[in-house]
């Protein structure tokens, strides 16, 4: 699915946050802005592929409509998705929320960071597919 209409250019603000992240070693990919339905690459990052680029646009995305749906996901995090490096270190790291999203938009693009995916954690993301090829990204997007 391609989900490049749900991004748009990062703002001053942003772009000294991404600069302060590489200054800090957290090499973000992108981040969503749940408030306009759209997400933001880092203009810094020096991608390895196109599919890499893809997936933290799936990423984004998937945090995306699963916000728009007001889909909520409730699970138990293994004690490997705990230790995850993005996690301990991220800026959301007590947003429990935020934190299920970022496991389930990983798990859906193929990034292995998500960890290894509980029964639990599969179950909800195949829920999530089945809203997406419903639904699609129609009305993610909102205009401030």
């Amino acid at each position: 699915m391609d989900f490049s209409s749900l991004q748009r250019m990062p703002n001053t603000e942003e772009i000294d946050f991404f600069k302060r992240m590489a200054q800090e070693n957290k090499m973000v990919g992108g981040m969503a802005d749940f408030e306009t339905g759209t997400f933001i690459l880092n203009p810094f990052r020096q991608w390895k592929s196109p599919e890499e680029k893809e997936s933290v646009m799936a990423n984004e995305a998937l945090r995306l409509f699963m916000r728009s749906r007001n889909l909520n996901p409730v699970f138990e995090l293994t004690d490997e998705q705990k230790q995850m490096p993005w996690l301990t270190g991220s800026s959301y790291k007590d947003d429990d929320k935020a934190v299920r999203e970022t496991i389930i938009s990983r798990l859906l693009s193929g990034d292995p960071s998500s960890g290894s995916p509980t029964k639990e954690q599969i179950g909800f993301a195949e829920s999530v597919l089945k809203l997406l090829s419903k639904f699609g990204i129609d009305g993610i997007r909102r205009t401030k």
